[in-house]
């Protein structure tokens, strides 16, 4: 069977070639600042109860491990293939946070492991 062939989106697009650069070029000075300031928003907050409550609750130190490598395989892809400040920054900042977690997990450990047997005992 024959199959249709997807149009491209250049080829569905109505605007013009330069207003199409245009708009692309404005969406990549802008996405990435955007994804540092929500990287940040949403990692800080953790970081800083963590550090507060001295123990990291049911955070999975698997699940860190590939986010923190995913970030390093990301930064790394970037430096390699791009090498644009903001977006090696962006990734640069999300190893950092991800990095300061998978610490902060075996920091605490022993303070997990006291605050996870204390809420088993109340359930």
């Amino acid at each position: 069977p024959k199959f249709r062939r997807d149009p491209l989106p250049a080829e569905i697009s109505t605007e013009r070639p330069r207003e199409r650069a245009r708009s692309t070029k404005r969406m990549t000075c802008v996405s990435p600042p955007r994804s540092v300031a929500a990287n940040v928003g949403a990692l800080a907050p953790q970081i800083l109860q963590n550090k507060k409550q001295r123990h990291t609750g049911a955070l999975s130190p698997a699940t860190l491990k590939m986010r923190c490598l995913g970030a390093v395989a990301r930064l790394l892809t970037t430096l390699h293939d791009s090498a644009d400040t903001i977006l090696v920054l962006g990734f640069a900042t999300s190893v950092a946070l991800n990095a300061v977690l998978l610490l902060q997990v075996r920091a605490y450990a022993a303070g997990t492991a006291d605050a996870l047997a204390k809420k088993k005992k109340r359930a």
